[in-house]
């Protein structure tokens, strides 16, 4: 029974990521109508520097308080623990977004090699500490299993965002700082709804020796956060000093029709996972447990790939569309040449999910920080010489290039310490086989953009299915059986 009630409670926020997942893709259209691909490249470079600066601030106390929370007595102890992180947040956020307000002319000329952005730079030093402080009472409500109260103030918080942001950048035409101010009033409104219905769970008391613990607790977590954030955003840092921030807009444009991949594959399964896998693992023997996680590994990539076709050939449509008939500013075209080896970026790292599994398992969570710093530099090394040559799409190709290298390198490491037998084999003739189909559909011209759109994106899957169906080892034997046994398809007798 509690497995199901946890299984009930991760729908929950499956459903719900999904949903704030599909409002925040409703920016897009907003963005590509109003913004240059250089004033979305500006946008999206104040972005990078916001998570940087939140990533060290943060310290991993979120992921401390989460270690803590129920060791700590009911009430009063437990209060403390996000009362402390309150108190760290607030001084150290200030700290850091003191000298962006005070020198804000500088950052600009730095980034933009001008001074005009000054105001735009001012509302990221307000918009630092507001985005940290919001993360405590939502830590809270997950920690008090108040799933359905999280998922509805997650969404209303995104829909008070959206509201404002098309106040300020359509209504009252404020351009670039319009979608910081809004950002920043959303932030506030925010912030004063969940503090108002999470107070009662925290104690504002100052605790040095709990807030040491925290510290102590959470600083592992900074190396982490810092290689995925590099493996992230430093290919757009890159391509803003090395190309410009018109570059950087197109590029951005590409990854926000990636992620579509994320929204409706990567994270509803990363949330519904883990309370089923470590259910298993807790009653099954080491060769039943090796064996799902076998099976896992096929069926992540017989679905990502599916999805992965899909998603790539429908954004190249869904995107010229925007463009014909939503007003888009026709220069985002060229991002359609970046989407689809994005969207393979983040594939490669949803196949991570069955070894990082396996790494909970064995407790050797220091494998998934090492292979990153690994991932990170090579991601570095390649964007510099990938740009240089081959611009927005070798940017997009080192990011691709990055995840292959570190999914790679995962499986290595841990199959030398925990050897299941995967079939690589199958996965790799599955992958190229997708990438290959992917390119062929891709070349089919339509007048039309909405009969190419669902023209396109069924011929695909249809290849696909049939190629996955007949590739020994991609589906396993037993759920080729179901198959066969729910839609009363024959066996092919051996020759």
């Amino acid at each position: 029974m509690l497995i199901i009630k946890e299984f009930r409670r991760f729908l929950v926020y499956g459903f719900g990521n999904v949903v704030q997942s599909a409002i925040n893709f409703l920016f897009l259209p907003l963005f590509l109508n109003q913004f240059s691909p250089a004033d979305y490249g500006v946008i999206n470079v104040l972005l990078v520097g916001v998570t940087l600066v939140s990533t060290f601030i943060s310290c991993g106390l979120i992921n401390s308080i989460q270690s803590q929370y129920f060791n700590e007595a009911e009430g009063r102890d437990r209060g403390a623990l996000s009362g402390n992180v309150f108190f760290w947040y607030c001084i150290s956020s200030v700290v850091c977004a003191a000298p962006v307000l005070f020198y804000a002319g500088e950052i600009s000329a730095t980034f933009f090699s001008s001074d005009v952005y000054v105001r735009e730079v001012q509302m990221v030093g307000l918009l630092i500490p507001l985005l940290l402080i919001v993360d405590i009472p939502f830590n809270i409500l997950r920690m008090e299993k108040r799933a359905n109260a999280y998922v509805l103030l997650s969404i209303v918080r995104l829909a008070v965002d959206f509201a404002l942001k098309y106040l300020f950048i359509v209504v009252l035409r404020r351009g670039i700082v319009g979608y910081f101010e809004s950002s920043v009033i959303a932030m506030i409104v925010v912030n004063a709804v969940l503090y108002m219905m999470t107070l009662r769970y925290m104690s504002f008391e100052l605790k040095i020796s709990q807030m040491a613990m925290l510290l102590k607790l959470g600083a592992p977590f900074i190396i982490t956060s810092f290689t995925v954030w590099s493996l992230q955003s430093t290919d757009k840092l890159m391509i803003n000093f090395m190309l410009g921030r018109f570059y950087v807009g197109i590029y951005s444009t590409a990854e926000m029709f990636s992620k579509i991949f994320n929204m409706f594959v990567f994270r509803p399964v990363n949330l519904l996972l883990p309370p089923v896998i470590f259910a298993y693992i807790a009653q099954k023997t080491r060769e039943q447990t090796d064996e799902m996680f076998k099976n896992l590994l096929s069926l992540l990539v017989v679905a990502g790939c599916a999805f992965l076709i899909i998603i790539s050939l429908a954004s190249e449509d869904i995107l010229r569309i925007l463009i014909r008939y939503f007003g888009s500013q026709p220069e985002y075209i060229e991002s359609v040449h970046s989407i689809f080896y994005l969207t393979l970026s983040n594939f490669f790292y949803y196949l991570t999910l069955p070894v990082l599994y396996v790494i909970l398992m064995l407790k050797k969570t220091g494998i998934m920080a090492i292979c990153s710093v690994y991932a990170a530099f090579i991601n570095v090394v390649l964007n510099y010489f990938l740009i240089f040559k081959f611009g927005v799409r070798g940017a997009a190709f080192a990011t691709a290039l990055s995840n292959v290298f570190l999914t790679a390198l995962l499986y290595w490491v841990v199959q030398r310490r925990h050897r299941i037998n995967y079939d690589f084999k199958a996965v790799c003739v599955l992958i190229m086989g997708a990438s290959v189909i992917f390119t062929v559909c891709r070349w089919l011209t339509f007048r039309n953009e909405f009969v190419s759109l669902v023209a396109r994106s069924f011929l695909g899957l249809v290849c696909y299915s049939v190629f996955a169906w007949y590739i020994k080892g991609a589906v396993p034997e037993q759920y080729k059986n179901l198959l066969r046994e729910r839609f009363k398809i024959q066996k092919r007798p051996c020759a």
